[in-house]
């Protein structure tokens, strides 16, 4: 065969222009090959970089993952916060309804107005103070201590270090 190969060597590839089947060296229409050279080992600089590099991008993922956690702790310490709010309006609103309602009406029962009010008060503030208890409960569950981040770092950190040493 007469096939005549011009090459050039850069930092990345070797490039090969080879003739087109049927035409002769030197004419326009010639091939490119392209193809890869195994690069060398890592330099120190590069490893470092590249450790900079892995070390920034976990940092920003753990300040992710922290965000997203107390997000969700601060929605269930509002659920919480809510439920205890609701238990304190039903109090408060029974206290003055079943007052006024069936104080009355059972005060004309028993022929005993104060008695009726007193039973009827201590039943709407019982009914309240169980709702706002279970609120409270819910509330003490709720913890806005990123619990499951600050595992996650401080695992990232022994590795972190395994590797330096």
């Amino acid at each position: 065969m007469n096939d005549r190969r011009s090459e050039t060597d850069s930092e990345s590839a070797r490039v090969t222009v080879v003739p087109a089947p049927g035409q002769e060296t030197g004419t326009r229409n010639a091939r490119v090959a392209v193809a890869p050279v195994a690069d060398p080992e890592p330099s120190l600089g590069d490893l470092v970089m590249g450790l900079t590099d892995d070390i920034t991008t976990l940092v920003r993922k753990e300040v992710e993952l922290a965000k997203t956690e107390l997000q969700e702790n601060i929605k269930e310490g509002a659920v919480a916060g809510g439920m205890m709010a609701a238990g304190g309006m039903v109090a408060y609103a029974g206290v003055i309804l079943v007052l006024i309602a069936i104080a009355i009406a059972l005060g004309e029962w028993w022929d005993n107005l104060w008695l009726a009010t007193l039973v009827v008060g201590l039943v709407t503030l019982l009914l309240g103070w169980t709702i706002f208890n279970s609120g409270k409960g819910q509330l003490k569950d709720v913890s806005l201590v990123p619990r499951k981040t600050l595992s996650s770092v401080s695992r990232d950190a022994k590795v972190v270090k395994e590797k330096l040493s």
